[in-house]
């Protein structure tokens, strides 16, 4: 006996779109769609492509105009008695007197926070001998710190855009560029003389990055330097160590480790002060 048409079998063979019906009837190949104005995670993010460039621009912009400010305040003598005490130093160092003493800090400058990293940069000396090249240091490391930053910004909007619309993930990442090269606190630290902590905030936020990348094994290649230029980085490391402390379970052990890298140093330094004597 026949069966009937309609007693045949429930179920039907369904077969993979391929690419020719996807490209026929305008749909994915993966037949999920995607929301109007999202970006595709499969494809290149332009969005922030196009955002990179235009901080980098910015903050390309920034750094010609911070080394004019700096030479034109250098040239008119606008500055104070700490830029006197690290070109004093720096000038001797780069002539062969290894421990020099200063007179602007009445101690030996080693002494005055540990800041060794000025060994290292008194070879500059050799290239030009005006210390108006610390300033223009100073203002390389602003922007390279910028950098940096704006970089960790990319990093996490990056993971994120796939639910972002793309004009959205373009404004809030040039918006972020914008804000950083804007912020006035950058203008003050390059306007008032020469530290080493700006130099220690870069190799600080590039350990902080790596930290929050998974790179836990080339962040130490930013620890040393980071460490030679101030006592004040040991303190700044405690700070990232603890961050990758409670951040989780992968960056906790090499959190751990940062945080307490130089802990006794910078207590014992941030009581007693560089020359033994308290602080009140």
């Amino acid at each position: 006996m026949e069966l009937p048409p309609t007693a045949g079998p429930c179920f039907k063979v369904v077969t993979a779109p391929t690419l020719e019906d996807s490209e026929s009837d305008g749909t994915p190949s993966d037949g999920g769609g995607s929301l109007p104005g999202v970006q595709d995670p499969s494809r290149p993010d332009k969005a922030l492509e196009r955002a990179r460039h235009v901080g980098w621009i910015l903050m390309g912009r920034q750094l010609v105009a911070t080394v004019a400010f700096s030479t034109f305040e250098y040239r008119r003598f606008a500055l104070s008695t700490d830029f006197g005490a690290y070109s004093q130093a720096w000038w001797k160092i780069a002539h062969g007197q290894l421990d020099p003493t200063s007179t602007v800090l009445a101690t030996a400058f080693w002494k005055n926070d540990a800041e060794f990293v000025m060994w290292p940069l008194s070879l500059l000396a050799q290239l030009d001998p005006h210390p108006v090249v610390l300033l223009w240091i100073q203002d390389l490391a602003v922007v390279a710190t910028e950098l940096v930053a704006f970089g960790w910004i990319i990093d996490v909007t990056g993971r994120s855009s796939a639910r972002l619309p793309a004009p959205g993930t373009t404004a809030l990442t040039v918006g972020a560029a914008v804000v950083v090269v804007l912020n006035p606190w950058v203008y003050e630290t390059i306007a008032f003389d020469f530290h080493t902590e700006v130099l220690a905030a870069l190799f600080v936020v590039l350990i902080g990055r790596d930290l929050w990348r998974g790179r836990t094994r080339r962040l130490w290649w930013w620890v040393v330097p980071g460490l030679l230029c101030s006592v004040m980085s040991g303190l700044y490391l405690i700070g990232v160590g603890i961050s990758g402390l409670v951040a989780g379970r992968s960056t906790r052990r090499t959190g751990i480790v940062l945080a307490s890298w130089d802990s006794p140093g910078s207590f014992s330094s941030a009581r007693w002060g560089p020359q033994g004597s308290a602080v009140a």
